[in-house]
């Protein structure tokens, strides 16, 4: 999967999906991403071993390797979805609704995290 497909994934969810309607660009999905995965590697330390890779060291992934193969297992992509999705719906936190579409994907992100052992 790439970069680029997560994101994609997380447009649907978030019904972000018209090319000339779009409210984030791909660079504030990626922002949110990064910070999933740091959130990710601090409490779940094994996401960071990769069979492909072996130990990756948290870097920021750049907009220029959003087409790049994803290092990190298939099984996160739950918990990477909801938290950016949570990120999305957070940044118009001070409309109601937004507010609880954030909530629900907090809770989905952190129930997705616990699935995984994280805690």
């Amino acid at each position: 999967m790439k970069y680029v497909d997560l994101i994609d994934m997380t447009r649907l969810s978030t019904f972000d999906t018209l090319p000339d309607q779009q409210t984030w660009k791909d660079s504030k999905y990626l922002m949110a991403f990064n910070e999933a995965r740091a959130y990710l590697f601090s409490k779940c330390p094994e996401s960071r071993v990769t069979a492909a890779v072996g130990l990756t060291d948290y870097a920021l992934i750049s907009e220029t390797s959003l087409g790049s193969d994803m290092a990190l297992d298939s099984i996160y992509v739950p918990f990477l979805v909801y938290y950016m999705a949570h990120k999305f719906f957070l940044a118009g936190s001070r409309d109601t609704v937004n507010l609880q579409k954030a909530q629900a994907q907090q809770a989905a992100f952190q129930q997705a995290l616990a699935a995984l052992g994280g805690r």
